[in-house]
């Protein structure tokens, strides 16, 4: 356990915060599979296991993944685990300080060469920012999406962006006393923290997050291909999730009261409403947990199981994939 993470945890002890399971929240056969997957419920098939051969496996981590390091470190311990060689497991971290443009560049650059080195069709799982760089490639490059990849799974994407991004460029309201007083003293102390951690990555990576403009971004792309919906939808499946508010580490507990209280149902980091783009996809579920819970080992909390079952659900979802 590194520093930070060791610094959240007493820091949740000294705020009384107590970790909770993660629930699913809908009954979508999605949510079905994580939750029965999360749980050690679920049995897969052995032509369930048999058809994930068929892929290989191509893990987009999102925003701040130069700080926060392990992105899906367990979702690929759970796929070896389900059968797949790990030399058909491959995880990309693009620049938290470029712009969507740029790294949907890079990206096409490294799927490129992914899709030189072997067979099988390629399934693409990204998190957070990291879905947005997949999107915007895949719109880009229709044609060789649609012969090369499988399906698209984007987890906790900020496609209308994030009001924290706002934030951080002093464009939203501040915590007041509408919050309770334990998440507003926290997100005074994280927002002059944040203020040094993100200065790095804030003026590309951070400012192209706000909500203006995201929604901007998506409008001029989808203008420029507007054939991209009908072409891609089909194989687009977004996870959405909502904050857990009783069970969560003290700068999520912060970042997710802060949006309740101001925009609404979120994760943490994003609302709820903008974790995919209307016109393109479609929704697999909503689940109730938090921004990183589905990918990342640290998160405050959360237990392996939940990787595996987001996994083992996606497994799931493949098997309507031929």
């Amino acid at each position: 356990m590194g520093f930070v993470q060791i610094a959240l945890t007493i820091l949740g002890l000294w705020c009384g915060l107590v970790a909770t399971s993660v629930r699913a929240s809908d009954t979508s056969p999605f949510a079905t599979w994580y939750e029965e997957g999360k749980t050690g419920q679920l049995a897969l098939s052995w032509a369930v296991e048999n058809h994930l051969q068929d892929f290989r496996f191509v893990l987009v981590a999102g925003f701040l993944n130069e700080v926060f390091p392990g992105a899906f470190s367990e979702n690929v311990s759970e796929l070896t685990r389900l059968g797949v060689p790990k030399e058909r497991i491959y995880t990309l971290y693009p620049s938290s300080s470029e712009t969507y443009l740029s790294n949907s560049h890079w990206l096409r650059q490294q799927l490129e060469n992914i899709e030189e080195k072997g067979s099988g069709r390629i399934v693409l799982i990204a998190h957070s920012r990291g879905a947005v760089d997949v999107l915007a490639d895949a719109i880009q490059n229709e044609a060789w999406t649609k012969r090369n990849v499988a399906a698209i799974f984007l987890f906790n994407g900020p496609f209308g962006g994030s009001p924290l991004a706002n934030y951080m460029e002093g464009d939203a309201p501040i915590a007041g006393p509408s919050m309770p007083k334990k998440a507003r003293d926290l997100a005074y102390l994280y927002g002059s923290a944040s203020q040094l951690l993100i200065k790095p990555y804030a003026e590309s990576g951070l400012r192209e997050m706000t909500l203006e403009r995201s929604n901007s971004f998506w409008k001029r792309l989808l203008a420029e291909f507007p054939q991209a919906p009908s072409e891609l939808g089909p194989f687009i499946y977004y996870v959405k999730a909502r904050f857990v508010p009783d069970g969560t580490d003290p700068f999520m507990y912060a970042t997710g009261t802060y949006l309740s209280t101001y925009y609404g149902d979120n994760d943490g980091i994003v609302l709820t409403k903008d974790q995919f783009l209307p016109e393109i996809g479609s929704v697999l579920a909503v689940l109730d947990c938090n921004h990183n819970d589905l990918v990342s080992s640290s998160s405050y909390g959360s237990s392996t199981n939940i990787r595996a079952g987001i996994t083992d659900a996606i497994a799931m979802q493949l098997e309507y994939v031929r």
